[in-house]
């Protein structure tokens, strides 16, 4: 039998078109502010904090 994934996996999409979502000219797109996804990957995969 399948076991279920050790982490959620959700989806993580973001829908844009040329009037919706898009960052401001000359920025990329870096997700939501105050999120950081580096140290949730480590934390959710138990690798050490930093690099």
């Amino acid at each position: 039998m399948p076991q279920p994934p050790a982490v959620p996996e959700g989806l993580g999409l973001v829908v844009t078109d040329k009037d919706h979502n898009l960052p401001a000219a000359g920025q990329l797109f870096a997700g939501p502010p105050g999120i950081d996804f580096k140290a949730l990957y480590r934390k959710s995969w138990g690798a050490p904090a930093g690099g």
